[in-house]
């Protein structure tokens, strides 16, 4: 049994034929030119100059990054974090100086790419109730710090900066430092 084609069904199929060839090769060619065409190549220092325009335009307040923010920074130290912590926030950008064994690189990093919003409220220390070794956990009071505050403050109230300077509760330089961590309620 054979199959007759007439002579319209056969220049159908050679046309259709045609047709299908043409759009395999033009979309292969097509598809290959465009991938070939479209590479963008950037090199490195074009990355790090957009990496730098990004972080100039994007800094962070250093009271509320994380170690995800650091470490996206370079800065692999979590200490300086711990010490936020301590502290009850930083005031101003230089206390980072303040955390051990902190590297200059480290410091021009966080000068350039972070900053301390003047207007931060840190934790309060409750001078005239927190507990002793409350008040000592602060890196700014010592034993001797916190020991003479607690034995003012077992006769008078302590109701502001004057009474510290008065009674010399504490160093000139320890003072400065700690006023705004200071609550007296």
């Amino acid at each position: 049994m054979s199959l007759k084609f007439s002579n319209s069904e056969t220049k159908g199929a050679a046309i259709l034929s045609i047709i299908i060839l043409f759009f395999i090769l033009t979309k292969h060619f097509y598809f290959d030119f465009i991938q070939k065409n479209t590479k963008i190549t950037i090199d490195d220092t074009t990355l790090q100059e957009q990496f730098q325009n990004f972080l100039n335009t994007h800094k962070q307040d250093l009271n509320f990054v994380k170690e995800e923010d650091l470490t996206k920074l370079g800065i692999y130290k979590n200490n300086i974090l711990k010490y936020r912590d301590q502290l009850g926030g930083f005031v101003a950008l230089e206390q980072v100086r303040e955390v051990k064994n902190i590297d200059e690189q480290t410091l021009k990093i966080l000068e350039e790419y972070t900053f301390v919003d003047k207007n931060f409220i840190p934790k309060k220390l409750k001078i005239n109730s927190d507990e002793f070794k409350v008040l000592l956990k602060h890196p700014y009071l010592g034993f001797e710090d916190v020991k003479s505050i607690c034995n003012y403050r077992r006769f008078e109230k302590i109701t502001d900066v004057e009474v510290l300077k008065k009674e010399k509760l504490l160093k000139e330089e320890t003072l400065n430092k700690i006023i705004p961590y200071l609550d007296y309620c």
